[in-house]
């Protein structure tokens, strides 16, 4: 990440001036840098790209996927968490779309 050192001076004679100085930070560009993608986990039997890490099996090959590709346990516990509170509130808006349109 790169930064740069602002400098903010008050003139105190004149109150409506405001100077700002930007120092350079040496050695250091201010353009963007594109990203570079991530490859994707690909399945240890058939080389296919592994869309979910919460299915312990290939959904190709149907081959077991090692632990380093699935979620951990406290990822898998909130990854469920997540998916059983958007269906309640699927359900309550199911029910309140009920009510509204009878």
């Amino acid at each position: 990440m790169s930064a740069a050192q602002m400098d903010i001076g008050w003139d105190l004679q004149d109150i409506d001036t405001l100077s700002i100085r930007l120092s350079p930070v040496p050695d250091q560009t201010f353009a963007r840098r594109p990203l570079t993608a991530a490859k994707p986990a690909r399945c240890p039997e058939c080389r296919s790209v592994i869309y979910s890490r919460r299915h312990r099996l290939c959904g190709v090959c149907n081959q077991p996927l090692p632990d380093h590709l699935l979620f951990s346990v406290v990822e898998a516990r909130r990854v469920e968490d997540l998916l059983r509170a958007e269906r309640n509130r699927h359900r309550q808006w199911m029910d309140q779309r009920r009510f509204t349109c009878d």
